[in-house]
């Protein structure tokens, strides 16, 4: 555990898990006191603002531990003991310094525990030094710890939280400094570290005097690892050789920094995951071979260089005709499931069987690829003519479909699960989220944010981390990567989501995205397309202002961008290839001028960070 200074007031923490605290429990809690008897638990840090949750230690490293909300009440364990059995409970009891319960309420804390200040500080993951010397808006340049800085607060920087993502990190602690009234304006107490500090959620403003919390308070921030660990890219072909998805990988990370691998088309049905005791499967898109050795050893490889894995996982998709799994839940016509498989996967595949020569665009990326002429007059009804079913999503179905995908995960050994999601599709287009009960002009309105949220602990309790794909902003909501001071959900150090990812179709979208999320280190996909033409608004939209700009010149410029707003830009995929459009597994080859130009802004980009 992590515990205040000798003496000290403040949270015990466990030092597993940071965002546990030791709280003491009862029915009326938090809105009463609990009694004598009631029992400690381990719960969320600043829950219903760390009410339960303070504690006064004692001096000199042994003695009592006093509950901060009633100082007649201490941490007591009379009931650690039951017969010939140990059990683990910690109850709080009435302060008996010298009678029977002294000895039952009488811990030792060794002088080598951490303070608080300290905790989040040695969470910070190995793999990404903090090297505090360069972080930018330090009070007096100070370094108060390992990754922990003192920051005077400002208009736009007036959180932790603003601070650490401005550095493109998470928050992990925040504390303001207590100041004296007498010595509030000393010149030589400001230009050290603090000594006093009161802990505060990473959200939380400075102040609450002024509006803003510019009025010049100081914070003391501890900033954890980075919220992206480096490029963004997929890989696609689980087929090939141990030693050549390894190679691939090396070569993603040499030529553009790549650290976050999303892992496309490793799953078998939409429904399920593959059963526990097979080495190989066939993936329903384009029945791609899978072999489980060669997922292993790419989950391998990236930890070996120090980065993260995320398995793809269709979150609105089912098996066509699930009726067992999606009984309750809406589901959309056969049309929203055909729209879905020209626009992702046949339109592509489509494109590669027609092998067209550039001059010869319209056969390229003709308007009737993927469009309404191939579409509309297609029948779709039977379930052998369609790739999946799609479901609207809501917390139900996050609860239904987080633990199949989660134990799955989990022993891949992989560090989190992308959900997919395919945007609105026009069912519900322009409509404010709601609830998933509530329709609007008889649409049904999804609820993005209830689906995560409803998959977090699951995904949680196995190690996992989420991501999610917000098309065109669909379902954004800035509460997913930020805590909320005032909230009473149960927040942790880390958010809903581990960093925005946004596909995006139009200019406009664009703009939007670096408006909305450019500050939360994000991860565009906007597809650079199949020719310099960019000819059809059906299925390049996105590229619409773009005649004449190469494919890969047009993804370079927007791997630039992203790179400047602490971002990335999904374009590189299976080693030395591209990403030209929605089925990200169609890569386009990197000629040689093409690689020598993505290598070279890339260490440009280096040098300049």
């Amino acid at each position: 555990f992590y515990v205040p200074a000798d003496g000290g007031v403040g949270h015990i923490r466990q030092k597993r898990f940071a965002n546990r605290c030791l709280t003491v429990s009862s029915e009326v809690w938090p809105n009463g006191h609990s009694g004598t008897g009631h029992l400690l638990m381990l719960w969320y840090c600043g829950h219903h603002n760390w009410n339960g949750q303070t504690w006064v230690l004692p001096t000199g490293g042994l003695g009592h531990l006093v509950w901060h909300d009633d100082h007649s009440k201490c941490a007591d364990g009379q009931r650690l003991e039951v017969g010939e059995k140990w059990s683990a409970e910690l109850q709080i009891w009435d302060c008996d310094k010298s009678g029977q319960h002294s000895v039952d309420q009488t811990f030792v804390f060794e002088t080598l525990t951490k303070s608080n200040s300290q905790v989040a500080a040695d969470e910070a993951s190995p793999e990404t030094p903090c090297v505090e010397s360069n972080w930018p808006m330090k009070d007096h340049d100070l370094v108060c710890g390992r990754c922990q800085v003192p920051v005077k607060a400002t208009a736009s920087i007036s959180s932790c939280s603003d601070y650490c993502h401005h550095l493109g990190r998470f928050c992990l602690a925040a504390a303001a400094e207590v100041v004296d009234s007498n010595n509030n304006n000393n010149n030589d107490a400001s230009s050290s570290c603090p000594s006093r500090t009161e802990e505060k959620p990473c959200q939380a403003r400075a102040s609450d005097d002024d509006d803003d919390g510019s009025g010049g308070a100081r914070l003391l921030c501890t900033c954890g690892e980075r919220t992206l660990r480096g490029g963004y890219g997929s890989l696609t072909e689980f087929w090939v050789t141990e030693g050549e998805i390894r190679k691939r990988i090396q070569e993603m990370h040499a030529g553009a920094g790549v650290m976050e691998f999303a892992l496309f088309g490793a799953f078998e049905g939409f429904s399920n995951p593959p059963k526990e005791n097979l080495n190989r499967w066939t993936c329903k898109i384009e029945d791609r071979p899978v072999q489980r050795a060669a997922l292993e050893a790419a989950v391998d490889e990236v930890k070996r260089l120090g980065g993260r894995t995320w398995l793809v996982i269709n979150a609105a998709a089912t098996d066509p005709n699930d009726d067992e799994l999606s009984a309750g839940h809406v589901v959309l016509p056969p049309a929203a499931s055909k729209k879905v498989n020209d626009i992702y996967f046949e339109a592509s595949t489509r494109r590669r069987k027609a092998n067209a020569a550039e001059e010869s665009y319209m056969s390229t990326c003709g308007c009737s690829l993927g469009g309404k002429a191939e579409s509309d007059g297609d029948d779709v009804s039977s379930a052998s003519d369609r790739l999946m079913d799609v479901v609207v999503l809501n917390a139900a179905w996050g609860h239904r479909i987080a633990p199949r995908w989660a134990q799955f995960a989990k022993r891949l050994g992989v560090s989190g699960i992308h959900w997919n999601n395919f945007g609105d599709l026009g069912h519900c287009s322009g409509l404010a989220l709601s609830s998933p009960f509530i329709r609007a002009n008889g649409k049904p309105v999804p609820d993005v944010s209830g689906f995560l949220q409803a998959a977090l602990p699951v995904l949680r309790r196995n190690g996992l981390l989420q991501t999610f794909n917000f098309v065109d902003g669909t379902g954004w909501d800035p509460a997913l990567v930020s805590q909320d001071p005032k909230s009473e959900s149960l927040a942790d150090v880390l958010p809903v989501v581990a960093f925005p990812y946004w596909e995006v179709w139009s200019e406009q979208a664009e703009d939007k995205f670096y408006k909305m999320v450019g500050r939360y280190n994000p991860v565009l996909a906007m597809y650079p397309g199949y020719s310099k033409y960019h000819c059809c608004a059906e299925n390049e939209q996105q590229n619409a202002d773009e005649y004449g700009i190469e494919p890969f010149d047009l993804g370079l410029k927007r791997w630039e961008r992203a790179q400047r707003h602490n971002g990335s830009y999904h374009f590189l995929v299976d080693g030395l290839r591209f990403v030209r459009g929605p089925f990200v597994a169609d890569g386009h080859f990197l000629h040689e001028g093409d690689l020598k130009g993505l290598e070279a802004a890339f260490d440009q980009f280096s040098q300049n960070t």
